[in-house]
């Protein structure tokens, strides 16, 4: 039930981006990553400073989500990789460790049956014919729920996508439902690099004073929250700055140094950040 109109519609850096047209809409959701996952990672680290979104899809009346387009590329600025575990795969697995329930993968809404991987993506960009792509640095797949069971639910999650350090990505594609008379949903969603507070595509020094004025009472928008949250609990707060500040002077995996929490953004936890600008202008 591959599909033949295409919508067009583009979110940007939204805490839970969603694209809507008659019969169908698709959002990209934060979800947290669970201490068990942290502590099952077998490198102890890939997981340290980590985010995770779900590509959600609900359908409308007695329409079912049936096939999707996916093309994800990571930003040029920041280190890190998709989430490859060992032990992972393509599509969703459900009995496995806990670090593998927060793999890069494709799923069906209906959660009956493994998805079918078709090809390669024809949407944003056709990619030509060919074994579907899935790597550490990009996806490009096309997949779908071609039986009956595409009729056993209306919504849920049809991919997942986990990034293991700093970098942000691109999220674009389409969703098709069983009723040939709904056109596709296509979306286009960016994730910002993470503790890119100002939004200029990286984090530096130029994010310091943004992330103060939103310890300070701010009102963040939600691109923000996306690049400022480091503990994975929705919001911008005093517990995200140590991860802010290790985003800053070791933009890799979370050292294990600066992973306390720090209690409230006390006038020396702010010095401190002004310290970090500071250092970073002086290594210039």
């Amino acid at each position: 039930m591959r599909y033949s109109h295409v919508l067009g519609a583009a979110v940007v850096g939204l805490a839970a981006a969603t694209v809507a047209e008659a019969g169908l809409s698709v959002s990209l959701v934060r979800t947290p990553i669970s201490a068990a996952a942290r502590a099952a990672d077998p490198t102890g680290l890939q997981l340290g400073r980590s985010r995770t979104f779900d590509l959600l899809v609900t359908a409308d009346g007695a329409d079912k989500w049936a096939s999707g387009d996916l093309q994800v590329s990571l930003s040029a600025n920041g280190s890190g990789a998709l989430y490859s575990p060992v032990g992972g795969s393509d599509i969703e697995q459900t009995a496995v460790a806990d670090n593998i329930l927060f793999d890069t993968y494709v799923t069906t809404a209906a959660k009956v049956n493994a998805p079918s991987l078709l090809g390669k993506a024809q949407y944003p960009v056709e990619s030509g014919t060919g074994t579907y792509s899935m790597t550490t640095t990009a996806l490009d797949v096309a997949w779908g729920d071609l039986s009956a069971a595409a009729n056993a639910q209306s919504s849920g999650r049809v991919a997942r996508m986990t990034i293991s350090g700093m970098k942000g990505m691109t999220v674009g594609g389409r969703v098709g439902a069983t009723n040939n008379t709904v056109a596709p949903q296509t979306f286009a969603i960016t994730v910002p690099v993470f503790g890119d507070i100002d939004g200029n595509g990286s984090a530096n020094n130029q994010d310091i004073n943004p992330f103060i004025a939103l310890l300070l009472g701010g009102t963040p928008t939600q691109a923000q929250i996306w690049a400022g949250d480091f503990d994975d609990n929705g919001v911008i707060n005093n517990q995200d700055i140590n991860g802010f500040v290790g985003a800053l002077v070791s933009p890799g995996p979370l050292p294990s140094a600066l992973g306390s929490v720090v209690p409230e953004p006390t006038s020396l936890s702010l010095a401190a950040l002004g310290c970090v600008a500071l250092v970073r202008r002086v290594r210039r």
